[in-house]
């Protein structure tokens, strides 16, 4: 499960925190309390999207008063949610708070804004992978089954989620090699090079811990192993011009991991 009113309360707390009750000025104040206000409205949409992925996973496995004939409604419920939290109405006003800030007389606002926007973004990704997740399962869904065929079930959408995240870390690793630069890597953590894969593990986790099916050999370690790489961790950000060798080290790290996960879950998919 994704938690993502969970991750909210973390991180406005740490907005808060860092901010320290710093007085702002009278032009400093209008967008940031507009920005304040609409914070409740995304905690809001995330507590909903929480309790619709809990109704749609029951659905799709007919489980705790949830039918299959369920899930397309659900499904549809879930990603119109969705489409409001898209819309970036929060980002956009922290961001509009931000530019108004003064950096120097303002600096633990200015720092918390940034902290704030760099969540949103963050919990906005996770959500998006959340939905790929839920369109698969409701069209995997099938009808009612045994006990451990519903494990091999669960588990094979799972491996299915890892193969597609290799599958497209691979190709973007390509590309970062014919320029390593930091703007490469950049672009490859923006389109969820790394953090598909670290998702994708953690779903595999979820899966294994309802029980394990056949040989598949556990993620736990490879997901701890490549979580500092998930967006907004310490390995997946590079300064701005970083040197190529420090561009070249990160992906052969990360290229090592990946190869890790394939040569674990191949002969699964």
């Amino acid at each position: 499960m994704a938690r993502l009113e969970e991750k909210w309360d973390k991180l406005w707390k740490e907005f808060e925190t860092t901010r320290k009750s710093e007085w702002l000025k009278s032009h400093e104040v209008g967008k940031f309390n507009a920005m304040v206000k609409e914070a409740p409205q995304f905690k809001a949409i995330l507590k909903s999207l929480d309790s619709g992925e809990t109704d749609l996973l029951n659905a799709c496995g007919n489980l705790h008063g949830k039918t299959m004939a369920e899930a397309p409604l659900l499904l549809k419920s879930w990603v119109s949610k969705m489409q409001i939290l898209q819309k970036d109405a929060l980002k956009k006003l922290a961001k509009a708070a931000l530019d108004e800030m003064d950096k120097q007389t303002k600096p633990n606002t200015y720092r918390a804004l940034k902290v704030l926007i760099t969540g949103i973004d963050e919990i906005t990704s996770l959500a998006e992978y959340v939905e790929k997740t839920l369109v698969d399962a409701a069209a995997n869904a099938g009808k009612t089954v045994s006990s451990q065929e519903r494990v091999a079930k669960i588990q094979s959408l799972a491996l299915t989620q890892v193969k597609k995240a290799v599958m497209k870390s691979l190709a973007q690793i390509q590309k970062v090699k014919a320029a390593p630069t930091s703007e490469t890597w950049g672009k490859l953590v923006a389109d969820g090079g790394t953090r598909d894969l670290c998702m994708s593990l953690t779903s595999l986790v979820a899966a294994q811990q309802k029980g394990h099916f056949g040989a598949v050999p556990a993620a736990l370690p490879l997901k701890n192993a490549t979580q500092p790489f998930n967006t907004g961790q310490p390995k997946s950000d590079l300064q701005a011009n970083a040197n190529p060798a420090l561009v070249a080290q990160r992906l052969k790290e990360w290229s090592t991991l990946v190869k890790a996960v394939a040569t674990a879950y191949q002969p699964h998919w």
